[in-house]
């Protein structure tokens, strides 16, 4: 987290909202072998978390529904 959102008191809110968040919805769709990587904006702070919970599902859904670059190229 940059110090472009806020004070530490919001930065560690947003951490710890993105984290729960991630707690909740990963164990469901994450695949094994996959590391993921969470990047904290400013409107992670005041969204719903009900809200956030679902963007971060949805953003999942997507990536693995997506053809991956990697596979795409040839070695």
């Amino acid at each position: 987290m940059t110090k472009k959102l806020g004070n530490a008191v919001t930065r560690n809110r947003i951490k710890r909202r993105l984290r729960e968040a991630a707690r909740l919805g990963l164990g469901q769709i994450a695949e094994p072998g996959h590391d993921y990587v969470l990047i904290g904006r400013g409107s992670a702070k005041a969204k719903p978390f009900t809200e956030l919970q679902s963007d971060l599902v949805s953003a999942l859904k997507r990536l693995h529904s997506a053809p991956h670059e990697a596979s795409r190229k040839s070695t």
